[in-house]
């Protein structure tokens, strides 16, 4: 009876030791939430400071928490997702599920015009997502969200694009879609111009993978 009172003890001291630890780390993820809210909140309010000093340093502190973010997104943007299927209507385009966290960090990179997200963008811009249930697209690039954040980020976009567009020579669809988001970011007669002004200034493949671009163009209003 004693032997068993003593294992009864020690089970009931155990289980207070999981729970003190569980506990603790909840705290310990409030605590670190609250210091994100605290960081922000600061940070708002110091930009309403009458004070030079405090208004400078908080300036500083909201823009250290922007590129901690976009640090984070630039993480998400660049793993690697399964596709959903690999073809859609006869093509094979591999389709990516939507709203996952890779789709959503594109989006917010969008958002925040974040510069230092073209590179990634650009290496994802054929990254194309599954249809939506309801509501629709407004056309049939708004399925690829990298390439809706480059014309979000915008002339920064530019070069790298034509430098992408340049080495494209057997893909189709994403010739498509990297012509379309030039479009959007100059317009027509402004991407044109780039164009051609590429073309007689490159030679042997590039040139022939530009010209085919510029045939693209030919197609938009």
């Amino acid at each position: 009876m004693c032997k068993n009172a003593k294992w009864l003890a020690l089970g009931i001291i155990c289980l207070l030791l999981v729970i003190l630890i569980h506990d603790s780390r909840i705290l310990a993820g409030n605590d670190k939430e609250n210091g994100k809210k605290d960081r922000i909140t600061n940070g708002l309010t110091g930009l309403a400071s009458k004070q030079l000093g405090d208004r400078v340093m908080a300036a500083s502190e909201i823009g250290s928490i922007r590129r901690s973010i976009i640090k984070g997104l630039l993480v998400l943007a660049s793993q690697n997702v399964k596709p959903i299927k690999e073809t859609e209507e006869n093509a094979s385009i591999p389709i990516y599920p939507r709203h996952d966290s890779k789709h959503l960090a594109i989006e917010l990179l969008g958002e925040y015009k974040a510069e230092k997200a073209v590179k990634v963008l650009i290496k994802n811009i054929d990254y194309k997502v599954e249809k939506q249930i309801a509501g629709g697209f407004t056309d049939w690039f708004s399925r690829y969200p990298a390439a809706n954040a480059l014309v979000k980020i915008g002339l920064p976009s530019v070069d790298p694009l034509i430098f992408k567009i340049k080495r494209i020579s057997d893909n189709l669809n994403m010739r498509k879609v990297c012509c379309w988001t030039l479009n959007k970011i100059l317009g027509k007669k402004m991407a044109v111009f780039m164009l051609k002004e590429h073309i007689s200034a490159t030679g042997g493949n590039h040139k022939e993978n530009l010209e085919a671009a510029l045939k693209i163009f030919e197609k938009y209003e």
